[in-house]
């Protein structure tokens, strides 16, 4: 009993050859996905550049109004106790970060002194100099929300805001601090 040998060989090489197209299509589908093109053009709000303190994008609302805030709510994804957790915006359409509780900083006895540090802003009434914080955040524990106030903004316009988390984390008997540094987009409600 004899085989043809030119079929198998034959359809070997139909496979391989068309595997290969089917990969590099795969291959630059999920490279396009990663760097965004087909995100923010759905008209969802997004958060990228995140990897310890996680936005959940879908609770991510800019509504435009009396006064203009961004609210979200943040998980800790990092796997360890963070302490002093506090937040600011860095820049983009947004300057204010509001998470957690506040605290009277009276080292900062001036509106400039105090305006200049990211964490803190000086008190409407003018004597005192607030600044933000958020004692104890354990693994998998959220902030809700965490608000942001804004430029004014119309509805349907876009948004962008880069943000600035701020966190310590237990290391032996001393306390050393982290950065995590990302990117909220969107659309004002």
């Amino acid at each position: 009993m004899k085989f043809p040998c030119g079929r198998g060989q034959g359809a070997l090489e139909y496979i391989q050859t068309y595997a290969w197209a089917i990969l590099v299509v795969l291959i630059v589908g999920v490279v396009l996905w990663q760097l965004g093109v087909f995100g923010p053009h759905s008209g969802v709000n997004t958060a990228t550049g995140f990897s310890k303190i996680k936005v959940l994008e879908p609770s991510i609302i800019y509504r435009a109004g009396t006064t203009d805030a961004l609210d979200f709510t943040a998980v800790n994804g990092a796997g360890i106790r963070m302490r002093e957790v506090r937040s600011a915006a860095t820049s983009g359409d947004c300057q204010r970060v509001w998470i957690g509780t506040s605290y009277t900083n009276t080292e900062l006895t001036t509106e400039e002194d105090c305006n200049e540090k990211i964490f803190c802003y000086w008190d409407a009434g003018g004597s005192d100099c607030f600044c933000e914080r958020y004692t104890y955040l354990n693994p998998g524990d959220t902030i809700n929300p965490v608000s942001i106030f804004c430029n004014s903004l119309d509805s349907g316009e876009q948004f962008v805001v880069h943000l600035l988390f701020e966190y310590q984390e237990r290391v032996g008997k001393d306390y050393v601090t982290h950065q995590d540094e990302g990117t909220l987009r969107g659309t004002v409600e």
